[in-house]
């Protein structure tokens, strides 16, 4: 079948839609796991130590590592409100905020996780740019190890072998430093290359004979090709790819399995340094926890721990409070690594806190994480001893999560032009999404619909059937080669339906396509809702 191309940008990769999928979605329906019912390790009754262990600088150490299992906890016991987690996952839910998994912890217990449906906590996620702050790591350890000698290498000392082009006084000036600080002076910002790196024969060379727009170490520019740098150059130093070096210092003492992360190369075979690393949500919570104490992980200091306080202290000034160190970004309130819509490690310091979000959230929205974290989650943590038990509160919350859990909902009544359209097929016209015809097959009562498409792909055509929740939960169908679709539909009004789609690969998508039927005729708007890669309208008749 023809594919449709769509870029994501800001450290994302690109990925293709194919057609028949792109029925997509936009409310998402939360399911939730309070501690004490996912997977977790149970242990015993987790409290608050009289006293907590902390490292010479002052780092938190948690009572147990998960390295094989986390431990789970009440809120109450960690000294959090169940009563403000309440109000979270209300805010959540109300606002619509977009959401697919959440994982709080306090102390290393859990507290709290979430996954919206159909998504679980148990699958991987395309976290993209929070990619570089593992590259970070990387860089740390490679340094502690002698493999690099210090910050302020030279950048170009590395390649040698390499011509490069617009080399003057200032690229030569370039150090590790710089591209850790987001301030190498190229002319590489994101919103500027737009893709063309990711469209390059070979994305090193690219960078690397990219013209300097500044000197380097003024002026902080969002730079994932410059990261990618550092990827060719820790491969370069260690002698191995990056994801090999990173799977043996820094996973492997984390209890991260290798069949857990998946880490995408460019097309000479050189891990992305500034995304590409897909995880699941207890393995970031790993990592957060990692840096929250202070690079310490059971016995050893898997990152050294005056890395871990260089890393997230302000070296490069942004915007709105929201400045850069090496590869995190730092606030007044925390630290975090952040990736392509609103991925997120927050470690909130003065909390003993990590909270860990997989959204589709375009960021150009504003900063509706941010909000979520300092308005409901942090204020949630009311003291460094326990709290009361709040039995009341408590099961409030858990019955929010059984609720959440089943979104299950009555089945609208069918207008009447879906008694008069089901069955009956609808061709349309030649466009970008490939439909030849679509039939809608109805029945009162019924809690799903069946869409059969038929596609056209050059002189091949293809035909399927799809079901389509109609009582607010998705159906799921497992696609070719891995990965899934989920789908449901509501009617606007008695002539508008929209229908909702997650596809889970090759990356997720968000879209949503809006059928406004009117005697024999159909209007389509086709549109990806998350970061809007395309928008698409046109109509059909009943053949």
């Amino acid at each position: 079948m023809m594919k449709l191309k769509v870029r994501t940008t800001r450290g994302g990769a690109t990925g293709f839609l194919k057609p028949l999928d792109l029925l997509l979605v936009v409310v998402m329906v939360m399911t939730f796991m309070l501690a004490g019912c996912g997977d977790a390790t149970p242990g015993a009754t987790a409290t608050l130590p009289s006293t907590t262990a902390t490292t010479s600088s002052g780092a938190f150490l948690p009572q147990y590592w998960p390295t094989t299992g986390w431990r789970t906890s009440t809120p109450e016991e960690q000294g959090v409100d169940s009563q403000q987690l309440l109000t979270t996952l209300n805010h959540i839910e109300q606002d619509n905020v977009n959401v697919r998994t959440l994982t709080v912890t306090r102390n290393g217990y859990i507290l709290l996780e979430a996954a919206n449906q159909p998504f679980t906590l148990n699958m991987p996620y395309q976290v993209y740019s929070v990619t570089k702050s593992v590259m970070g790591a990387l860089v740390g350890i490679a340094l502690h190890e002698g493999f690099l000698k210090d910050v302020n290498q030279k950048v170009l000392s590395f390649f040698p072998e390499r011509t490069i082009a617009n080399r003057d006084q200032n690229k030569e000036a370039i150090t590790i430093e710089d591209l850790l600080t987001m301030r190498p002076g190229l002319d590489c910002g994101d919103d500027k290359l737009n893709g063309a790196m990711e469209a390059s024969k070979d994305w090193i060379q690219f960078t690397l004979d990219l013209p300097m727009a500044s000197a380097p170490g003024q002026k902080l520019v969002y730079c994932t090709a410059g990261v990618h740098l550092l990827s060719a150059i820790l491969t370069k130093a260690t002698g191995m790819p990056t994801s090999v070096y990173a799977q043996s210092r820094l996973f492997d003492p984390l209890g991260i399995a290798s069949a857990d992360v998946k880490w995408d190369k460019d097309p000479q075979g050189i891990t992305i340094g500034g995304y590409g690393i897909s995880m699941k949500p207890r393995d970031m919570t790993k990592f957060g926890l990692l840096y929250l104490a202070g690079g310490k992980w059971e016995s050893k200091q898997v990152v050294p721990e005056d890395w871990v306080t260089a890393s997230t202290r302000v070296h490069a000034t942004g915007e709105n409070q929201k400045d850069y160190g090496y590869l995190f970004w730092v606030y007044p309130t925390h630290f975090a690594a952040e990736g392509l819509g609103e991925q997120m490690i927050k470690v909130v310091k003065s909390r003993n806190m990590v909270v860990v979000m997989t959204s589709a959230i375009d960021w150009h929205k504003g900063p509706v994480i941010l909000r979520l974290l300092e308005d409901y989650i942090i204020p949630a943590a009311k003291s460094d001893k326990p709290l009361s038990a709040n039995p009341v509160a408590l099961q409030s919350l858990r019955d929010k999560v059984a609720y959440l859990n089943n979104p299950l909902k009555p089945v609208q009544a069918l207008p009447p032009i879906a008694r008069s359209i089901s069955g009956k097929a609808f061709s349309l016209p030649d466009n970008p999404v490939g439909w030849k015809n679509l039939t809608f097959n109805f029945a009162e009562g019924k809690a799903e619909v069946q869409i059969n498409v038929v596609q056209q792909n050059g002189a091949d055509q293809a035909t399927a059937s799809v079901a389509v929740g109609l009582d607010n939960v998705y159906r799921i169908e497992t696609l070719e080669g891995g990965g899934f679709a989920a789908r449901r539909a509501y009617w606007a009004d008695e002539k508008t339906l929209v229908v909702q789609q997650i596809q889970s690969a090759p990356e997720i998508q968000e879209t949503e396509a809006r059928l406004e039927f009117s005697g024999d005729r159909l209007k389509l708007h086709v549109e990806e809702k998350v970061f809007g890669t395309y928008s698409y309208d046109f109509e059909g008749t009943i053949s």
